[in-house]
C-alpha cells in the first residue's frame, strides 16, 4: 500500500473520530488545516455554539457519512461517526478510588448491610452505572472485613475523640442487657452525651460477673478513663434498676465533677403504664385489642379482606403491640379504635362469610366466628372499652415519645410529669363517682363498670409514688448550673 493512501486513511479516520475532535489536539490542528477547522465548526454548531469541546461526552457528533468537509469521501465502510458514541470521563487517581470505596464501606457498616452485598450483580451494576471508573476497582468483601474496617474504625474513633475534647461537660448513659443469641453473653453499653449528640464509647462483656452497683460503676469509670473524660463527666443516666441507682451513687466518689444520677424518664412513665396494666379491667381490654390485631395479621384471607376495606374506607394499618416497649400496647389499641368502621365492614362482608364456611378445621371455623362476634355483635362493647382505655393511657404514650426524643431537655421532663399528674387527678375525679358516670347515656354500663373498677384500684396512688421519684431531676439541674456547686 502506498504512503499517500495511508495518509488519506488516517485523515479520513481523524475527521470522523469523536475522541480526536473533542480533544485539544484537534483545535491545534485546526489552526493550519481547513478540513479539521470546518469539522470543528460543524460540531460546535451541533453543540449549540459550544466553544470548548474538550472533555464533552459525545454521543453523536460529526456531520454523518460521506459529508467530511472538502474530502468528498465516505467514512470508511459507509458508517456515520454517530454509530460509535464515545463518552469522555474525568480521570480519577488512586486516592479518589480509595475514597469512593471507603464511602461504600461506610454505607454498608452504617446501614448494617452484609459485606457480601458488594458481590451482588445488581449492586455492582448500580455502582458502575453511577461511577464507571469503579469497574475492576470495586472493593471486595475480604478488604471490607479487614483493612477497610480497621481504617474506618480508626477514623471514627479519632472523630469521637475530637468531639469529646471540644466539650466542657459530658453526661454518660449506661444500660445492661443479655444477648438473645448467646445465653452466656452479658453486656454493658456505655455512651457519652453532649450538646444534643450521643456517641457510643464501649461495650463491656461482663460474662459471669455480677452486675452489682459497684461493679457497674467501676466499669463505667474505666471506659471514661480510656477516653480521657473523667474530669468532664457530670451526670450518669440510667434506668430505674436498683443496681444502676447504686452505680450512680458509687460514681459520686469516682468522678471529680459529678453532679448526680438522672434516671430515665421514659422508664418512669413506662413503668407507670405497667402499673395500670396490672388492673384487671385494663388488662382485659388490652388482651382483646391484641386478639383483634393478631387474628387479622396472622391470617392471609382475613387480612386481604381488611386491606380491601381499608382502601375503600380510608383506613390505616393495624399496629402490633411490641414485647419490649409497653407503650406500643397503647398504639395498638389506638389503631383498633381508629379503624372501627373498617373492622366492622370486614366481618360483615360476604367474603368473610365465605371464608368462615371454607374452614375445614372446626377450631379455625370457631375462631373466625368468635372474631366476627367480637367485632360486629350489636351487644359488643369492644370499641367503647378500647376508647376508654386509650383516652386514659394515651397521654402517657405521648409523654414517652416527647421525653425519649433526641432533642428532649430536662425541662421537658418536668412539664411531662406535671401534665401526667394533672391527667391522673382529672381521671380520678371524673371516674371516682360511679353514679355520676351512669348519667352518661352514650357509654355502655359495662365500660362504666370497668372505669369505676380502675378508678378505685389505687392507680392514682401508684402514679403518685412514681412521680415522687422525680425531685432528683430538679436537684440535678440545680447542682449542675448554680454557681458554687461542685460543677461550677
Amino acid at each position: 500500500m502506498s504512503v499517500p493512501g495511508n495518509i488519506t486513511r488516517v485523515k479520513t479516520h481523524l475527521l470522523t473520530c469523536q475522541k480526536f475532535l473533542t480533544g485539544e489536539a484537534a483545535q491545534k490542528v485546526a489552526e493550519s488545516n481547513q478540513e479539521v477547522a470546518a469539522k470543528l465548526k460543524a460540531l460546535k454548531e451541533k453543540r449549540g455554539g459550544q466553544t470548548t469541546l474538550t472533555g464533552l461526552p459525545v454521543g453523536a457528533g460529526g456531520s454523518g457519512a460521506g459529508s467530511s468537509a472538502g474530502s468528498g469521501s465516505s467514512t470508511g465502510a459507509g458508517r456515520s461517526a454517530s454509530a460509535f458514541p464515545v463518552k469522555v470521563y474525568p480521570k480519577y487517581s488512586a486516592a479518589d478510588i480509595e475514597e469512593h470505596n471507603e464511602a461504600i464501606a461506610i454505607f454498608l457498616y452504617g446501614c448494617n448491610q452484609p459485606l457480601s452485598l458488594v458481590e451482588h450483580p445488581d449492586f455492582q451494576q448500580m455502582v458502575f452505572t453511577l461511577a464507571p471508573h469503579m469497574k475492576g476497582k470495586l472493593i471486595g468483601r475480604k478488604a471490607l472485613a479487614t483493612t477497610m474496617l480497621d481504617k474506618v474504625y480508626e477514623k471514627t474513633q479519632s472523630k469521637v475523640e475530637g468531639f469529646l475534647q471540644e466539650q466542657k461537660y459530658v453526661a454518660t448513659s449506661t444500660d445492661a442487657w443479655s444477648s438473645s443469641h448467646n445465653a452466656g453473653a452479658h453486656v454493658l453499653n456505655v455512651n457519652a452525651i453532649a450538646n444534643g449528640t450521643s456517641v457510643f464509647l464501649d461495650m463491656v462483656f461482663t460474662g459471669a460477673d455480677s452486675h452489682t452497683g459497684n461493679y457497674i460503676a467501676t466499669q463505667v469509670e474505666s471506659v471514661l478513663g480510656k477516653w480521657n473524660i473523667l474530669d468532664k463527666t457530670v451526670a450518669f443516666v440510667t434506668d430505674w434498676g436498683s443496681n444502676m441507682v447504686k452505680a450512680g451513687e458509687c460514681l459520686q466518689e469516682m468522678l471529680p465533677h459529678y453532679a448526680g444520677g438522672v434516671n430515665c424518664l421514659q422508664h418512669l412513665i413506662s413503668n407507670g403504664l405497667k402499673d395500670f396494666a396490672k388492673n384487671e379491667s385494663v388488662a382485659s381490654i388490652m388482651a382483646k385489642g391484641k386478639e383483634v390485631v393478631q387474628y387479622l395479621t396472622g391470617r392471609t384471607v382475613p387480612r386481604a379482606i381488611y386491606d380491601e376495606k381499608k382502601q375503600q374506607l380510608g383506613g390505616t394499618a393495624l399496629v402490633k403491640a411490641g414485647t419490649t416497649r409497653f407503650g406500643s400496647n397503647v398504639l395498638s389499641m389506638e389503631s383498633v379504635e381508629r379503624n372501627e368502621k373498617v373492622l366492622r365492614a370486614t366481618v360483615s362482608s360476604d367474603k368473610f362469610d365465605s371464608f368462615i364456611q371454607s374452614q375445614s378445621k372446626a377450631t379455625d371455623k370457631e375462631a373466625a366466628i368468635k372474631f366476627k362476634g367480637l367485632i360486629n355483635d350489636t351487644s359488643s362493647v369492644l370499641f367503647s372499652d378500647i376508647k376508654w382505655a386509650v383516652d386514659t393511657l394515651a397521654p402517657f404514650q405521648s409523654a414517652i415519645k416527647e421525653v425519649e426524643g433526641d432533642t428532649a431537655k430536662l425541662s421537658d421532663g418536668y412539664y411531662a410529669v406535671q401534665a401526667l399528674t394533672k391527667h391522673v387527678e382529672k381521671i380520678s375525679a371524673a371516674q371516682g363517682s360511679y353514679l355520676n358516670m351512669m348519667q352518661d347515656d352514650d357509654t355502655p354500663a359495662q365500660t362504666l363498670a370497668l372505669a369505676f373498677d380502675f378508678a378505685t384500684s389505687g392507680f392514682a396512688e401508684a402514679w403518685d409514688t412514681r412521680a415522687k421519684q422525680r425531685p432528683q431531676i430538679w436537684l440535678w439541674q440545680q447542682r449542675l448550673w448554680i454557681p458554687g456547686t461542685r460543677t461550677s
